[in-house]
């Protein structure tokens, strides 16, 4: 593996250890974090968790 993907494979572990806590604030900035305005593949996977959210919400009633 190279130099720039181990690089990367390591902002997206990091990126995902602090995802709960950025999910939990509710605010904006985990739109704004650095890694996710430039990783496709972190952002897909936001999008991806955003819609099981949205699908727990609709089959189990919203609750907050």
């Amino acid at each position: 593996m190279s130099d720039e993907s181990e690089q990367a494979v390591s902002n997206c572990e990091d990126f995902q250890r602090r995802l709960p806590d950025l999910v939990e604030a509710r605010d904006e900035s985990l739109y704004r974090d650095p890694h996710l305005t430039s990783c496709a593949s972190c952002r897909a996977l936001v999008v991806d968790l955003e819609k099981i959210a949205e699908g727990s919400r609709d089959l189990f009633g919203h609750r907050e």
